[in-house]
């Protein structure tokens, strides 16, 4: 629960788990490039910079009208 953490003020455990996930990101994006290329690379480009760009959903909800 990483937001337990920066409720606790826990900043180097939160800073250390963000940077987890961002590895982890940045392998999901390498894994799914042969059957997503363009979702790979949405994922890549926002992973680019020093700090993460919030982007268009990825994955948008199906809404049913």
């Amino acid at each position: 629960k990483p937001w337990n953490l920066k409720k606790e003020n826990k900043t180097e455990e939160l800073q250390n788990f963000i940077a987890i996930l961002i590895g982890v990101l940045r392998i999901v994006a390498e894994e799914i490039a042969p059957l997503m290329p363009q979702t790979a690379q949405k994922i890549r480009d926002q992973l680019k910079s020093d700090h993460i760009q919030k982007g268009a959903p990825l994955f948008p909800r199906i809404v049913e009208e």
